[in-house]
């Protein structure tokens, strides 16, 4: 991916939002942040379907920087150290008063009530709006 990215070869918005995706599996936080400018260049060619991966890149790369997501995209599992098994799915450090729903619609994001009641319901994975 870097090397397509340095070589040019990235162009059209669903090149960068494509490329968002991969990076946003990386594994530190470099890889998380250019996962969100990626999305942001997408974007900015305009295309519209990389308005969701905006939120989640950075909602990533917030984490993996030990501050508080801000969207409510990422959700993880602490596993307890003494025993090994899994704690309860939580989006913690969460800071959902910085971006008002207006804003997370914007950006494709469900609203923080209808996150907070899919979580309830044990669905960690959909902050998609429209899922």
């Amino acid at each position: 991916m870097h090397k397509m990215l340095a070589d040019g070869e990235l162009k059209t918005g669903q090149d960068f939002y494509e490329a968002a995706f991969i990076e946003q599996h990386g594994e530190n936080s470099d890889d998380f942040l250019q996962a969100h400018i990626l999305a942001m260049a997408s974007l900015a060619k305009g295309y519209a379907k990389a308005r969701w991966i905006s939120a989640a890149t950075l909602d990533r790369y917030l984490q993996s920087i030990q501050q508080p997501q801000v969207f409510g995209t990422q959700a993880s599992v602490a596993t307890d150290p003494r025993s090994h098994s899994a704690g309860t799915p939580t989006m913690e450090p969460f800071n959902p008063a910085l971006i008002p729903d207006s804003l997370r619609n914007a950006l494709g994001v469900i609203s923080h009530q209808e996150r907070r009641r899919k979580f309830a319901q044990g669905d960690f994975k959909s902050s998609l709006e429209g899922n």
